[in-house]
């Protein structure tokens, strides 16, 4: 009997709050003025979001199949360490690499046939640059060696978005994975974007040299 009369009070205080509420909204033209300002408030964090991911888009290239987007050049610094020299658009960045091999990976922003056909290019940029061991031993007690190339804020991070949702329309983001190379002294590569990741190109002896016996 008590819960029913309890229940019964606490449905009368929801109605008369409503009943207040509703009324303090529409006497001088509150309710109006709370709808302005709702909508001017998400209008401004929708601009927010517009910026902020528009400054990510910003940072990746549009690129053609097969299109050449780096040079590597290595240098030997030690034993299974070495100087990893990244040349893209005429500016070389060096890294300290230790290992046996190199590789490098992209992120990558693909538009469905439709867009592509309206001349929407696909989107690249090189995300991370790794060294690896040869040998298993190696891998797991020999320092390891991880540069992020480029960044995103975590609020605004277009390709983690597309490829949480891969059911958004029209675009995919996909991870454009290179293969290992070797590190030798003196080898020199090129890299391509392809439709299956990044591929290094030998363009000295050292670097064919060094592909073939790997």
């Amino acid at each position: 009997m008590f819960s029913m009369l309890l229940g019964i009070f606490l449905v009368l205080v929801i109605l008369l709050l409503l009943y207040f509420a509703f009324k303090v909204l529409l006497v001088k033209g509150i309710f109006k003025a709370w709808v302005r300002g709702t909508l001017a408030l998400s209008s401004l964090i929708l601009v927010l979001f517009i910026l902020l991911y528009s400054f990510d888009f910003l940072s990746y290239s549009s690129y053609q199949n097969e299109q050449k987007v780096a040079d590597v050049a290595i240098h030997a610094m030690g034993d299974q360490h070495f100087q990893v020299g990244l040349t893209v658009s005429g500016h070389t960045v060096s890294f300290d690499v230790y290992g046996d091999m190199w590789q490098l990976d992209a992120r990558l922003i693909v538009w469905n046939d439709l867009l592509s056909g309206l001349g929407l290019d696909t989107l690249y940029r090189l995300d991370r640059l790794s060294g690896r061991y040869e040998s298993t031993e190696d891998e797991y007690s020999k320092p390891r060696s991880v540069y992020a190339l480029s960044s995103s804020l975590d609020v605004g991070d277009l390709w983690q978005v597309v490829t949480d949702y891969p059911w958004l329309p029209g675009i995919q983001g996909r991870y454009g994975n290179g293969t290992f190379v070797p590190m030798v002294e003196g080898a020199k590569y090129s890299i391509y974007l392809k439709q299956g990741g990044l591929r290094a190109k030998p363009e000295n002896n050292k670097a064919r040299s060094a592909v073939q016996r790997f």
